[in-house]
């Protein structure tokens, strides 16, 4: 999975370009829930717990955010071959992920046992 994330009104908000296959659609349905992870070589770590949800009225722009931004974040999505014919055909999807805890550690903070010293949750 490859979110890019803004903020939006004051929180952070994620789009991820994906397919929507039947079993993705049915699953989210029952537990919209997805957690996403991030690690840097200096061990410093990002974990979102975020509530997922279909935003097909945002394929168009979020198909823009990936072309226009600077690798590695940005990439081609005409290069995924089931995505080849643009955002409005073809599988292009967009899940929204918005976060209710999002936990930052570095690695001072977990050197002195400070683990959850760094937490957002919304307003």
């Amino acid at each position: 999975m490859h979110p890019y994330w803004e903020v939006e009104n004051g929180a952070p908000v994620g789009w991820v370009g994906t397919s929507k296959s039947a079993l993705k659609t049915k699953h989210l349905a029952a537990n919209p829930y997805v957690s996403c992870s991030y690690w840097s070589p200096k061990h410093e770590t990002a974990h979102v717990e975020c509530r997922a949800a279909w935003a097909d009225d945002q394929r168009e722009r979020v198909w823009q955010l990936f072309l226009e931004a600077e690798p590695p974040l940005g990439y081609d999505p005409a290069k995924i071959p089931q995505w080849q014919d643009g955002p409005l055909a073809g599988e292009w999807a967009i899940l929204r992920l918005e976060p209710w805890r999002l936990i930052l550690l570095t690695a001072e903070d977990a050197a002195a046992g400070n683990w959850y010293q760094r937490v957002w949750r919304p307003g």
